[in-house]
């Protein structure tokens, strides 16, 4: 895995600026994108599982990857699957 990507500021108030990209590489091999994202407000992307949830002999992944601190966000990356599974939460504190 290869992430790049955000800047963040001496001034602890301001948000960090910039794109977060997460790839998966296999063998030096460019294979998907896990985690594209251009916002965390006060929150930060984990990585949660790596196993082999679809049973193919592959990595899978779930990632949580809210973009704001009021979010509940799981990305959830089946290597059978074209696009993420993503579900997110919306709360208030």
């Amino acid at each position: 895995m290869r992430a790049t990507g955000i800047e963040f500021y001496k001034d602890e108030d301001q948000k960090p600026n910039a794109r977060y990209t997460l790839k998966l590489f296999i063998n030096g091999q460019y294979q998907r994108t896990l985690i594209d994202q251009t916002a965390y407000h006060d929150t930060a992307t984990a990585l949660e599982f790596i196993g082999d949830l679809d049973r193919d002999g592959k990595l899978d992944f779930v990632i949580s990857s809210p973009r704001d601190y009021e979010e509940s966000r799981t990305v959830i990356i089946l290597s059978t699957a074209a696009y993420p599974f993503v579900g997110t939460v919306q709360f208030d504190c």
